[in-house]
């Protein structure tokens, strides 16, 4: 019973402090913890540059040729330029239509594109030349920012650990 006792009472004294430092002495218990409780970043981190690299995988596996049928500038915020553009493409005697922006003016009305398109839902389609490759980038970049974030907290986590040792180890 008295050592049930003496359990209790360690386990609700307050974390012990170093002598002449406001810092709380971390244990193994915490830092475990800590670095669990970060493990969401890396997964997320993970996930996105797998989305991202996954991106132009699409389902898209059939071409044709299209005619850009409409040609207009659009504007977006900082003055940069764009071009919205309408396209429409024949699969099976079927007319379909499609939109891609780009931001170059090598594009004009009744210009002939390359469409790649789902053979199981036709009206799944991209221009080949004009597919957004700075959307798989930018996911990427996110993933890798959460990545980067995962390790500076660990290295941090890591770092304190280290030197809450050697406080010890000058005592």
């Amino acid at each position: 019973m008295k050592k049930k006792n003496r359990r209790r009472l360690t386990a609700n004294k307050p974390p012990k402090r170093l002598a002449g430092s406001n810092d709380v002495q971390l244990s193994a218990k915490g830092m475990i913890i800590a670095l669990i409780a970060c493990l969401p970043l890396l997964f997320l981190g993970l996930a996105l540059i797998f989305a991202g690299l996954n991106l132009g995988n699409k389902a898209c596996t059939a071409e044709t040729k299209g005619i850009v049928t409409e040609h207009s500038r659009t504007y977006a915020s900082g003055g940069k330029t764009y071009y919205r553009n309408t396209y429409t493409y024949k699969v099976d005697g079927k007319n379909l239509t499609g939109e891609f922006i780009n931001s170059d003016i090598g594009v004009s009305q009744n210009m002939i594109v390359t469409v790649c398109y789902d053979p199981d839902d036709p009206e799944n389609s991209y221009v080949k030349k004009y597919q957004d490759q700075n959307v798989h980038a930018g996911i990427i970049l996110v993933g890798v920012l959460w990545i980067g974030i995962y390790l500076v907290l660990t290295y941090f986590v890591l770092i304190l650990r280290r030197n809450d040792r050697a406080r010890q180890n000058q005592k």
